[in-house]
Protein backbone atom coordinates (compact mmCIF):
# COMPACT_ATOMS: atom_id res chain seq x y z
CA UNK A 1 0.00 0.00 0.00
CA UNK A 2 1.52 3.55 -1.14
CA UNK A 3 1.19 6.29 0.95
CA UNK A 4 -0.60 9.47 -0.56
CA UNK A 5 0.84 12.86 0.92
CA UNK A 6 -0.71 15.75 1.17
CA UNK A 7 0.30 19.44 1.59
CA UNK A 8 -1.74 22.16 2.13
CA UNK A 9 -0.92 25.61 2.33
CA UNK A 10 -2.66 27.08 5.10
CA UNK A 11 -2.11 30.44 7.36
CA UNK A 12 0.02 30.30 10.65
CA UNK A 13 2.16 27.26 9.31
CA UNK A 14 4.93 26.05 11.37
CA UNK A 15 8.04 28.56 11.56
CA UNK A 16 12.08 27.73 12.45
CA UNK A 17 12.92 30.72 14.90
CA UNK A 18 15.71 31.85 12.64
CA UNK A 19 13.63 31.13 9.23
CA UNK A 20 13.48 33.60 6.38
CA UNK A 21 10.02 35.29 6.02
CA UNK A 22 9.19 36.34 2.18
CA UNK A 23 6.31 39.00 1.93
CA UNK A 24 4.43 38.98 -1.32
CA UNK A 25 2.32 41.37 -2.81
CA UNK A 26 -1.05 41.28 -5.03
CA UNK A 27 -2.38 43.41 -7.32
CA UNK A 28 -3.98 46.71 -6.27
CA UNK A 29 -7.95 47.86 -6.29
CA UNK A 30 -9.75 50.47 -5.34
CA UNK A 31 -13.48 51.35 -4.96
CA UNK A 32 -13.26 54.03 -7.09
CA UNK A 33 -12.36 51.98 -9.87
CA UNK A 34 -13.36 48.45 -11.86
CA UNK A 35 -9.64 48.34 -12.96
CA UNK A 36 -7.20 46.60 -10.81
CA UNK A 37 -3.78 46.80 -11.53
CA UNK A 38 -0.42 44.76 -10.64
CA UNK A 39 2.23 45.65 -8.37
CA UNK A 40 4.96 46.46 -11.20
CA UNK A 41 2.57 48.37 -13.30
CA UNK A 42 3.35 51.44 -10.62
CA UNK A 43 7.07 52.27 -10.15
CA UNK A 44 7.63 51.05 -6.09
CA UNK A 45 10.54 49.52 -4.95
CA UNK A 46 11.04 45.88 -7.64
CA UNK A 47 12.19 42.65 -6.44
CA UNK A 48 15.37 41.30 -8.93
CA UNK A 49 14.42 37.97 -9.06
CA UNK A 50 10.49 37.87 -9.59
CA UNK A 51 8.75 35.02 -8.07
CA UNK A 52 5.57 33.93 -8.55
CA UNK A 53 4.30 31.35 -5.59
CA UNK A 54 1.54 28.97 -6.66
CA UNK A 55 -1.96 30.15 -6.65
CA UNK A 56 -5.01 28.36 -5.67
CA UNK A 57 -8.04 27.73 -7.98
CA UNK A 58 -10.14 30.37 -6.20
CA UNK A 59 -7.10 32.88 -6.44
CA UNK A 60 -7.12 32.15 -10.08
CA UNK A 61 -10.49 32.22 -10.59
CA UNK A 62 -10.62 35.65 -8.55
CA UNK A 63 -8.08 37.54 -10.77
CA UNK A 64 -5.58 37.24 -8.20
CA UNK A 65 -1.86 38.23 -9.84
CA UNK A 66 0.52 37.50 -6.52
CA UNK A 67 4.49 37.87 -7.15
CA UNK A 68 7.09 38.24 -4.40
CA UNK A 69 8.50 41.66 -3.10
CA UNK A 70 12.01 43.16 -2.21
CA UNK A 71 10.63 43.15 1.63
CA UNK A 72 12.41 40.52 3.45
CA UNK A 73 13.40 39.33 6.87
CA UNK A 74 14.39 37.08 9.55
CA UNK A 75 11.71 35.80 11.93
CA UNK A 76 12.55 36.70 14.98
CA UNK A 77 14.68 39.16 14.10
CA UNK A 78 13.96 42.87 14.72
CA UNK A 79 14.63 45.45 12.08
CA UNK A 80 15.09 48.68 13.30
CA UNK A 81 15.49 50.37 9.79
CA UNK A 82 15.78 49.18 6.14
CA UNK A 83 16.57 51.30 3.25
CA UNK A 84 14.62 49.22 0.21
CA UNK A 85 15.00 51.07 -2.69
CA UNK A 86 14.91 54.92 -3.36
CA UNK A 87 12.96 56.64 -6.14
CA UNK A 88 13.06 60.11 -7.94
CA UNK A 89 11.42 61.95 -10.65
CA UNK A 90 12.54 64.53 -13.34
CA UNK A 91 9.03 66.31 -14.14
CA UNK A 92 11.39 67.88 -17.45
CA UNK A 93 11.95 64.09 -18.49
CA UNK A 94 8.66 62.84 -19.63
CA UNK A 95 9.13 58.57 -18.87
CA UNK A 96 9.64 60.25 -15.16
CA UNK A 97 7.25 62.40 -15.06
CA UNK A 98 4.31 59.89 -16.57
CA UNK A 99 5.35 57.21 -13.67
CA UNK A 100 5.19 60.00 -10.97
CA UNK A 101 1.54 61.19 -13.17
CA UNK A 102 0.39 57.29 -12.63
CA UNK A 103 1.18 57.16 -8.65
CA UNK A 104 -1.33 60.50 -8.74
CA UNK A 105 -3.66 58.83 -10.04
CA UNK A 106 -3.62 56.12 -8.16
CA UNK A 107 -3.30 57.64 -5.25
CA UNK A 108 -6.32 60.12 -6.18
CA UNK A 109 -8.52 56.79 -6.62
CA UNK A 110 -7.73 55.50 -3.85
CA UNK A 111 -5.99 52.04 -4.83
CA UNK A 112 -4.96 49.84 -2.22
CA UNK A 113 -1.95 47.84 -1.82
CA UNK A 114 -2.38 44.03 -0.76
CA UNK A 115 0.37 42.68 0.82
CA UNK A 116 0.72 38.09 2.25
CA UNK A 117 3.07 37.17 4.74
CA UNK A 118 2.73 33.08 5.71
CA UNK A 119 -0.18 33.14 3.64
CA UNK A 120 -2.44 35.55 5.54
CA UNK A 121 -3.44 39.38 4.61
CA UNK A 122 -1.08 42.10 5.89
CA UNK A 123 -3.49 44.16 7.46
CA UNK A 124 -3.76 47.81 8.40
CA UNK A 125 -5.81 49.13 11.81
CA UNK A 126 -6.60 52.49 12.81
CA UNK A 127 -8.59 54.56 15.41
CA UNK A 128 -12.02 55.96 14.20
CA UNK A 129 -14.66 57.26 16.35
CA UNK A 130 -15.36 56.28 19.83
CA UNK A 131 -12.26 55.15 20.44
CA UNK A 132 -12.89 51.44 17.94
CA UNK A 133 -10.52 50.77 15.78
CA UNK A 134 -10.65 49.13 12.02
CA UNK A 135 -8.62 46.94 10.16
CA UNK A 136 -8.55 46.63 6.56
CA UNK A 137 -6.52 43.90 4.48
CA UNK A 138 -4.71 46.80 2.57
CA UNK A 139 -3.51 50.10 2.63
CA UNK A 140 -3.33 53.04 0.47
CA UNK A 141 -0.53 54.13 -1.72
CA UNK A 142 -0.94 57.60 -0.60
CA UNK A 143 -3.48 60.26 -0.03
CA UNK A 144 -4.45 63.61 -1.09
CA UNK A 145 -5.27 67.32 0.19
CA UNK A 146 -7.50 69.69 -2.02
CA UNK A 147 -7.17 72.76 -2.86
CA UNK A 148 -9.15 74.39 -0.38
CA UNK A 149 -7.80 72.18 2.06
CA UNK A 150 -10.19 69.10 2.53
CA UNK A 151 -7.64 65.66 3.31
CA UNK A 152 -8.96 62.77 1.40
CA UNK A 153 -9.38 59.18 2.52
CA UNK A 154 -5.94 58.15 4.10
CA UNK A 155 -5.13 62.19 4.83
CA UNK A 156 -7.63 62.59 7.66
CA UNK A 157 -6.31 60.08 9.98
CA UNK A 158 -3.14 62.24 10.37
CA UNK A 159 -3.27 65.85 10.78
CA UNK A 160 0.33 66.69 9.69
CA UNK A 161 -1.44 66.04 6.22
CA UNK A 162 -2.54 69.19 6.07
CA UNK A 163 -1.01 71.20 3.29
CA UNK A 164 -3.10 72.77 0.38
CA UNK A 165 -2.95 70.53 -3.25
CA UNK A 166 -0.68 68.16 -2.03
CA UNK A 167 -0.23 64.30 -2.15
CA UNK A 168 1.73 62.27 -0.12
CA UNK A 169 2.78 59.05 -1.22
CA UNK A 170 3.24 56.10 1.78
CA UNK A 171 7.12 55.38 1.22
CA UNK A 172 7.43 53.98 4.76
CA UNK A 173 6.27 51.03 6.86
CA UNK A 174 6.31 49.50 9.49
CA UNK A 175 5.82 45.63 10.26
CA UNK A 176 4.38 43.99 13.23
CA UNK A 177 4.64 40.15 13.43
CA UNK A 178 3.06 38.32 16.34
CA UNK A 179 3.49 34.92 16.57
CA UNK A 180 2.72 31.60 19.07
CA UNK A 181 6.61 30.41 20.41
CA UNK A 182 6.38 26.80 20.65
CA UNK A 183 8.92 27.25 23.81
CA UNK A 184 8.06 25.01 26.39
CA UNK A 185 5.48 23.33 24.66
CA UNK A 186 5.60 20.07 22.32
CA UNK A 187 6.64 21.53 19.55
CA UNK A 188 9.98 23.67 17.95
CA UNK A 189 9.73 26.54 16.35
CA UNK A 190 6.78 29.35 16.24
CA UNK A 191 3.30 29.93 14.24
CA UNK A 192 2.65 33.03 12.82
CA UNK A 193 -0.77 34.46 14.11
CA UNK A 194 -1.14 38.05 12.69
CA UNK A 195 1.04 40.27 9.89
CA UNK A 196 0.20 43.89 10.74
CA UNK A 197 1.59 47.19 8.48
CA UNK A 198 1.62 51.37 9.47
CA UNK A 199 1.77 52.93 6.16
CA UNK A 200 4.02 56.13 6.40
CA UNK A 201 4.90 59.30 5.18
CA UNK A 202 8.69 59.96 5.69
CA UNK A 203 9.75 63.33 4.09
CA UNK A 204 13.29 62.57 4.39
CA UNK A 205 12.97 59.82 1.52
CA UNK A 206 11.26 62.06 -0.12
Amino acid sequence: MKELEIIIMCPGVLKALQSNIEVFVNRLDSVESVLPYEYDVFDFCQNETEKRPSENLGQVLFGERIESSPYKFTFNEPEACKLVCMKSYNPKDKPSADKLSFIKKGILLNYQHHWIIDNMPVTWCYDVEDGQKFCNPGFPIGCFVTQDGRPKDACVINSEFNKKNTYYVFNHVDIIITYHSGKNKEWEGARLVAAKLVPKRDSESG
